[in-house]
């Protein structure tokens, strides 16, 4: 099969997605957490809150790193 490649990485890139959201949030709910794992949505000044959205882009693009090695590397992608 040709597509069988493509849908294990859409699939593992859907579930990856879906797992870096989830505990990102979940990191966010406690209050000693919140400087390292900010909520924008939570923050009314403009300043912090594109601080907080630098910080959440930096956390999901390190956590997807993290969590995509293991994927490629027993994948064999």
């Amino acid at each position: 099969m040709d597509g069988a490649p493509i849908a294990v990485v859409l699939i593992g890139s859907f579930a990856i997605d879906r797992i870096v959201t989830g505990t990102l949030f979940l990191l966010s709910i406690p209050r000693p957490l919140r400087k390292i794992f900010p909520d924008p949505d939570l923050l009314q000044d403009a300043g912090k809150k594109a601080e907080a959205e630098k910080k959440r882009r930096l956390n999901y693009f390190l956590l997807a790193i993290v969590l995509s090695l293991p994927v490629v590397h027993y994948g064999n992608i």
